[in-house]
């Protein structure tokens, strides 16, 4: 999925969404494109009865029990295409449509003439950005909650360019520190920034630029 400036998506072929029926079963749909944005079961002969909503991304690790939606956010990732982020998403049917809403803020980055050898963008927080959370649906606009399995640092691999955009999911909530540095391999980290006191809300993106010149 691609993110937007005024936190819109737009879907990608690759895409896919966990549906869940009344019995909080999980079902894989794919975005198919077209005209609208359609999803289509991946399974002809597993099709759900009764759905009551879905998640994005789509993975083993997604569940939905007892109203409660656990997923994970990764620790490390590739993102090589600009704009290109795997939001955390729920969202209840409407009749035949279902609207996802956000479940976390997001972090966008822009680096601006990457230092040769460098690769990966590191964040560092206060509080759980990566691993295991849950989400209580029964919520008007639920968001991520961490739980004991829960890291306080993420990595995203990128690949060199002159500019280089790179979006995460940032749970909501207050953080003491944030801290943004990149690596590579043999390469000194250089710490980019740092903030302190920061509070993350729903579907608001936060946004820091970096320059080398």
């Amino acid at each position: 999925v691609n993110i937007a400036e005024d936190n819109g998506l737009s879907w990608s072929f690759g895409d896919a969404i966990a549906v869940f029926d009344e019995n909080e079963s999980s079902y894989k749909y794919n975005y198919i494109g077209r005209v609208t944005d359609n999803f289509q079961v991946e399974d002809d002969n597993n099709v759900p009865q009764n759905i009551i909503g879905a998640a994005f991304p789509h993975s083993e690790d997604v569940s939905l029990n007892n109203d409660i939606l656990t997923m994970n956010l990764p620790s490390s990732y590739d993102q090589t295409t600009l704009g290109e982020l795997d939001m955390p998403l729920w969202g209840k049917i409407n009749g035949n449509n279902i609207t996802l809403k956000h479940l976390a803020g997001a972090l966008k980055v822009n680096l601006i003439e990457v230092p040769e050898g460098y690769n990966t963008l590191i964040v560092t927080a206060s509080e759980p950005i990566s691993g295991t959370f849950t989400a209580d649906i029964t919520k008007k606009n639920p968001v991520l909650i961490s739980t004991s399995d829960a890291n306080k640092e993420v990595r995203v691999r990128f690949t060199k360019g002159n500019d280089v955009s790179l979006f995460l999911p940032l749970p909501v909530g207050t953080y003491a520190s944030i801290e943004v540095s990149i690596a590579g391999d043999g390469k000194e980290t250089l710490v980019l920034k740092r903030w302190a006191g920061n509070t993350v809300e729903r579907a608001k993106i936060y946004t820091t630029s970096e320059s080398y010149y």
